[in-house]
């Protein structure tokens, strides 16, 4: 029955909306049809919050007229708009498809604003769908030409979608410096609204940072402006961050009445993000207050919505309330369950995108900047040297030595541009390494607290289970903090190398007995290596952990039942060691990273094993020391066949 009413409403909407938008149409025919164009397109703007069916029929009509005139940048303007309506109600790849469309048109006729105004779109859609690297790379490209052009408008919507993406990163200092900057345009712009929003993601941050008090103010100031501009739908967020400081509070009833409130303006406005947050959230709340039955009911209203727009942003906030829920419940194994899911979405977005490739291209942009001014200063340059002619001996002179200074400029400036390349990898290596680190220790954290506080509520199963949790979640964080210590003392020098004769085939039976549990756990033979006095040269600590190394990623990429063997091979002066594979492979476009530190990163294994992500780099620095070379050949599906070299006698390369 609800369903019913619910869609003859949207059918009474759409209907009253056309009759609105006839309307205007009639009250403006007689005018030009570009005018008629503008103020359809400034009707759409307006109403894209207050009523987003009547806003799209606008700019529908926009786009008609604008096609019947041949106006390529009207026309690119109307997909613009209709763009953010459509990414604001949910329909990301619809969305992106106008924008995409309109950046193609606004590149047709070299219409700048429109243009940036397409990449800041698409920025804001990548960014709802989780993709953080393409956001940023697209948010920037706008900047970049809203400021080339001095549009300040423009400017403010990136600062403004800088400052989210950042808050969804979890960089709360960077988020609050983008909106205020964002504030402060707006400010001079005059733009009380823009301003508004700005200071409602303020509140937010202080809200996020636990700044409960000075989140509490923001949020009812800005609630006051939005009611004097009657904006209801950005009073979704502040309903929202009420909701939270009330829950905090332990006022559910108060919390309760928010969400309600904002669930249903986010119906209203078909606010995806807004329908999933509230209904995961009152869920936890309704479990709070002891109903839930009611609970369950609005949890799994937030996970059909977002199983409906499969975006991972969404999803990331249903199954954080569905582990809360289940937690209140005392029922740890499914609290569990959705904390690794939790944790699992996390990871792929992190891997998909890495919270460094946003640092990569922000510092692109501020080298395309400085690239910009000296390419002015270079222009600058040119027109005095058409002077340089009619000058004296003297000033030829003087041209000759400004040469000089421009060459030994551009030497320098090459120089810093290195330094700065190398000094952007190491800062990206060491944000990869901190967020390895950090998940297996917050890993036993939270399985420690959980422990503690529910222990005599626990079976001996689930307790097992979490123990044995714990357990790899410590063996982890002790294997990445010892190739990550093999690997930093090997960059200063202070590894000791101590070559000598080695015997390979005793070196790999001793680290088949070291992993044989792995291989047992996941029925993986590890067929025996057939020579035998097997002798090399190189230093033994480090060619154990080379071996240890390749044989462990082998176990971890190969599947049930597969099988892993180590071949030796003589080759004049060297002998070659081959760790072999019949796993899943690796994607061709990964083969040239995977020993970068640049592009560093832990890959699940098959059962979903987690990596330190440093093993390779450290093979193939280990190898090089000791005078090899590391190489890798693989085909997706069928596996990988990892090699290094090692000489039988010493070499002048050895340890260089």
């Amino acid at each position: 029955m609800h369903k019913k009413w619910f869609l003859l409403f949207i059918l009474v909407s759409v209907i009253n909306a056309q009759n609105k938008v006839d309307s205007l149409v009639t009250a403006i025919h007689s005018k030009p049809v570009t005018e008629q164009i503008n103020i359809l397109n400034d009707f759409c703007w307006k109403y894209r919050d207050i009523d987003p069916r009547l806003a799209v029929l606008a700019a529908e009509i926009s786009m008609s007229l604008s096609e019947k005139i041949g106006d390529i940048h009207l026309q690119a303007k109307a997909l613009n708009y209709q763009s953010v309506i459509y990414r604001d109600q949910g329909a990301y790849e619809k969305s992106l498809a106008f924008s995409t469309r309109s950046l193609q048109l606004a590149q047709s006729v070299s219409d700048q604003t429109q243009i940036a105004y397409s990449y800041n779109n698409i920025s804001t859609i990548y960014r709802l769908m989780g993709n953080y690297s393409a956001a940023l790379e697209k948010l920037y490209r706008a900047l970049e030409i809203f400021e080339s052009i001095k549009d300040k408008v423009g400017i403010g919507y990136c600062y403004y979608n800088l400052g989210f993406v950042y808050m969804r990163q979890e960089n709360f200092d960077k988020a609050l410096e983008n909106f205020e900057t964002t504030v402060k345009i707006r400010e001079s712009l005059n733009d009380a609204e823009g301003k508004t929003k700005a200071l409602g993601r303020i509140a937010e941050i202080y809200l996020r940072k636990g700044e409960n008090q000075k989140a509490l103010t923001i949020f009812r100031e800005v609630e006051k402006a939005y009611s004097n501009f009657d904006d209801q739908r950005s009073l979704i967020s502040i309903r929202m961050g009420l909701a939270e400081l009330y829950k905090r509070n332990n006022d559910l009833k108060k919390a309760l009445y928010e969400r309600k409130h904002a669930l249903e303006l986010s119906e209203k406005f078909a606010d995806v993000i807004g329908i999933v947050t509230n209904a995961s959230e009152m869920g936890v709340i309704y479990a709070l207050a002891g109903n839930i039955s009611e609970g369950k009911k609005f949890l799994e209203y937030g996970a059909s919505t977002a199983k409906k727009y499969n975006s991972s942003e969404l999803k990331l906030t249903n199954y954080k309330s569905y582990a809360e829920f289940f937690e209140i419940r005392k029922d740890y194994t499914n609290a569990y369950k959705y904390a690794k899911l939790l944790k699992q979405y996390q990871d792929s977005i992190y891997k998909k995108e890495k919270s460094t490739a946003i640092s990569e291209v922000e510092a692109a942009y501020q080298l395309n900047k400085k690239e910009r001014e000296k390419e002015l200063v270079q222009k600058d340059l040119e027109k005095n040297q058409q002077l340089i002619k009619y000058w004296t001996l003297i000033s030829v002179l003087f041209v000759g030595l400004s040469i000089v200074a421009i060459l030994l400029y551009f030497l320098k400036r090459r120089t810093t541009v290195k330094l700065k390349e190398l000094n952007a990898t190491k800062d990206k290596f060491f944000s990869i390494i901190a967020h390895d680190l950090k998940n297996p220790i917050t890993a036993q954290f939270t399985l420690t607290s959980m422990i503690i506080e529910n222990y005599k509520d626990m079976g001996k199963d689930e307790l097992l289970e979490l123990i044995e949790a714990v357990d790899k979640a410590g063996k982890q964080t002790y294997r990445l903090l010892e190739n990550l210590l093999y690997w930093s003392r090997a960059q200063i020098g202070r590894l000791e190398y101590d070559p000598k004769e080695i015997f390979l085939d005793e070196m790999i039976r001793e680290s088949y007995d070291l992993l044989f549990d792995n291989a047992k756990a996941k029925n993986i033979t590890l067929v025996p290596v057939a020579q035998s006095s097997f002798a090399a040269y190189g230093d033994e600590e480090m060619i154990k952990t080379v071996l240890r190394n390749l044989i462990s990623n082998a176990i971890k990429f190969t599947n049930q039942g597969g099988t892993v063997r180590v071949e030796l091979e003589k080759k004049e002066e060297q002998r070659i060691v081959r760790v072999i594979d019949n796993g899943v492979g690796i994607p061709p476009e990964y083969l040239d990273q995977i020993f970068r530190i640049d592009v560093v990163a832990s890959t699940p294994g098959t059962e979903g094993e987690r990596g330190t992500g440093l093993g390779l780099i450290l093979c193939k620095e280990f190898v090089e020391k000791n005078g090899g070379k590391l190489r890798v050949e693989s085909e997706e599906g069928k596996g990988s066949t990892f090699s290094f070299s090692l000489p039988v006698k010493p070499t002048h390369r050895i340890g260089m």
